[in-house]
């Protein structure tokens, strides 16, 4: 009897706690352009864009939980990812989007391609987020852009690699 009390119990309570995700959405970024130089600011825009219907969504106020990393791309070559924009940002306030097909959510961030002999620096001042991927010998660097979108209180059992869609940009 305490079991079923239990149990009814908790399927009340996860019922009525409000739950989020970002199933049935296309995920991708765009950039401005595909070629950078070092010194060049670029544009990294992260688009959701609901697949059928309107659905709302619900992002920190910062971004956190749409967390950006880079890599430097050599084609089959497995490569060290850098970190994640999220380790630096704390939980803000929530803001909640409706969007649709029509009307995605489109967020871009303004960065920074700074570099020496040996490096590229990438910054993204907006996400407080600063890395650095070692350069190819030959001057061209190709970096593939990858993310993910975490929702804020996921469903129970729910799956937690909503991947955005990756981006190659290169580097000269």
């Amino acid at each position: 009897m305490k079991i079923k009390i239990l149990c009814i119990f908790l399927i009340l309570f996860t019922a009525c706690k409000r739950t989020d995700n970002f199933y049935e959405l296309e995920r991708f970024f765009e950039t401005d352009k595909e070629l950078y130089r070092i010194g060049e600011e670029f544009g990294l825009t992260v688009i959701l864009k609901p697949k059928k219907k309107e659905k709302e969504i619900r992002l920190f106020k910062n971004f956190k939980n749409l967390e950006i990393w880079f890599e430097q791309y050599r084609g089959t070559i497995k490569n060290k990812f850098s970190k994640h924009t999220s380790k630096n940002l704390a939980d803000t306030e929530i803001e909640t989007y409706t969007i649709s097909p029509e009307k995605p959510f489109r967020k871009t961030f303004i960065g920074k391609i700074n570099g020496n002999d040996d490096l590229v620096i990438l910054k993204i001042p907006e996400l407080d987020f600063e890395t650095s991927i070692i350069k190819n010998k030959n001057g061209v660097t190709k970096i593939r852009i990858h993310g993910i979108c975490n929702p804020i209180n996921p469903e129970i059992g729910a799956s937690l690699e909503e991947y955005i869609n990756v981006k190659d940009i290169t580097i000269e």
